[in-house]
């Protein structure tokens, strides 16, 4: 039988290349429901105003609630990744996708609806803080920068769905007001279309790791996610170097996100 020859360096490291992009591009779903979620109001606010009675305040409350929560969630985020961790704030944040779309769909008043909407604002806004942390904390210094622009092509993509499906639904029906499926109106579809990659980005979280920069994991835990990112066979001489920096960065951990200057910025190959 003929062996197959030993993976060399070059080879680790694409392959570890690989699966870094893989889960950046989970973590640049938040980036894509941010586009699409700011998006989607649009082809929706006559038929609010139609079905909602809603005045000019309320028709403009309707449109600028998603920035209420958007203010709030993009305040918060940082600090609640620092203590929880960037995967499990990212988890909530995709509930929050979920729920949101959801129940902006169902509303039968203004009020209901803003509520919701507020709800999305919030998973807006921590989506905008952590998915680009978290994707630079995982990233190595050779491609950081390329993976954290998914971020924003996402955004942008997020945006052009949203339009896409609202000029689809809205064709479909004959205008964002008229019954579609199963006696629901357009416009609720537009925002039920969304459930779909919100759903996508919360099973997607449940098969990446934590990022290594998050304070609250152990010293070898760390490592060995780092070593596993960096392309490298972990060893334990490095992983106890590692740790005397891991207690370093655990020491900082009272700080905001916002604060710190970016853990990923070493360079792995020095251990």
């Amino acid at each position: 039988m003929h062996e197959s020859p030993p993976s060399t360096p070059h080879d680790n490291a694409t392959r570890n290349h690989l699966y870094i992009v893989g889960i950046s591009m989970v973590a640049a779903l938040g980036g894509f429901l941010f586009g699409f979620d700011s998006g989607v109001i649009n082809g929706t606010v006559d038929a609010l105003n139609r079905a909602f009675h809603s005045s000019n305040l309320g028709s403009g409350f309707n449109v600028a609630s998603l920035l209420l929560g958007c203010a709030v969630g993009a305040f918060l985020a940082g600090t609640l990744a620092d203590k929880f961790g960037r995967r499990s704030v990212l988890i909530v944040t995709s509930v929050f996708f979920i729920w949101g779309s959801w129940g902006a769909g169902i509303a039968h008043g203004s009020l209901e609806f803003i509520l919701y909407r507020v709800m999305g604002g919030l998973a807006v806004g921590a989506a905008s803080i952590v998915c680009p942390a978290y994707i630079s904390e995982i990233a190595p210094s050779a491609i950081r920068g390329r993976l954290s622009s998914l971020q924003q092509l996402a955004i942008v993509l997020g945006l052009f769905f949203a339009f896409l499906s609202n000029y689809l639904f809205a064709g479909a029906a004959g205008r964002a007001g008229n019954p579609f499926w199963f006696g629901f109106q357009a416009w609720q579809w537009m925002f039920w279309a969304e459930i779909i990659p919100s759903a996508a980005f919360f099973l997607g979280l449940l098969f990446i790791p934590e990022s290594p920069r998050f304070s609250n994991l152990s010293a070898s835990t760390s490592f060995f996610i780092t070593a596993k990112f960096c392309g490298e066979r972990p060893d334990f001489q490095r992983a106890t170097r590692f740790g005397r920096m891991s207690s370093a960065v655990r020491s900082t951990s009272a700080r905001p996100l916002w604060r710190l200057r970016w853990w990923t910025n070493w360079d792995a190959s020095r251990f």
